[in-house]
């Protein structure tokens, strides 16, 4: 990149500090140039940061991140006209409305030791669990009975949120999405509640997939309509990893929501 463009800077943020440190002071006067690129990459998504700067020490007063959050992002972006297609086509498929359902999520193939899922569970190492993640094929068969218990968790939390209101469950494995509408107790209509998603035959690709080059933009197409749609719900129930808190935060009510 600096041999493509002569002159200009690029700025490597290596961690949170980093971070703080550029936003409340910039670059260095001497080194003062047009910066094109930029990525930022924090666990809880800068709000640390942005409340700092706003200089609000108590979350409970002000409009603060989780507040404003959702409002910059409906401004800033809006789905490509065949992922809106495939959003307002798969809700009405699904019987949602916006603001009118519920969204439970399960992160299955997250990499973490100590999860539900984690090392314990699977019997499997950390560089094992970061290929489940980012590379798939993650052992549904081996661990249906504890995903089933998770995922079921999931929908009970979320129903707590809003009783009778359709619940709208996704996962990272899609074969647990699969088993909760087709075998579990919840593909059962006498419930008293709808629960419903999106059955598919494939595993969901991971953004950070080592072999992007054998894929197409439209292979995330799913990824992006699933995380719109629960943003369009009007609560939510998440777990582990950062993919179901940023589609509450980008929903109309950030605070009816709960971890499950």
């Amino acid at each position: 990149l600096k041999e493509a463009i002569p002159g200009n800077h690029i700025a490597h943020l290596p961690n949170s500090a980093a971070i703080e440190k550029f936003i409340e002071e910039g670059l260095p006067r001497s080194d003062r140039k047009q910066i094109v690129l930029a990525h930022l990459q924090l666990t809880d998504g800068g709000r640390i940061l942005f409340n700092k700067k706003n200089g609000e020490k108590d979350e409970s007063k002000g409009r603060l991140y989780n507040d404003v959050f959702h409002d910059v992002f409906r401004v800033t972006f809006q789905p490509s006209p065949i992922v809106a297609l495939r959003i307002e086509n798969t809700m009405t498929k699904l019987g949602l409305v916006p603001g009118q359902f519920t969204a439970a999520h399960m992160r299955a193939r997250y990499p973490a030791g100590s999860g539900p899922l984690g090392r314990s569970t699977i019997g499997e190492t950390s560089k094992q669990l970061s290929s489940y993640d980012k590379e798939g094929s993650w052992p549904f068969q081996k661990l249906k009975k504890k995903a089933a218990e998770i995922a079921t968790n999931a929908i009970n939390c979320a129903y707590e949120l809003n009783p009778g209101a359709p619940v709208y469950f996704a996962s990272d494995s899609h074969e647990t999405v699969q088993y909760i509408i087709e075998e579990s107790l919840f593909a059962n209509s006498s419930m008293g509640f709808p629960v419903v998603g999106v059955v598919s035959t494939t595993e969901p690709l991971h953004l950070d997939t080592p072999n992007r080059e054998n894929t197409t933009c439209r292979d995330y197409y799913a990824a992006f309509e699933e995380s719109w749609i629960m943003g369009l719900s009007s609560c939510a129930s998440y777990g582990m990893g950062g993919y179901g808190r940023f589609a509450n935060l980008i929903s109309s009510n950030v605070t009816c929501a709960n971890r499950h």
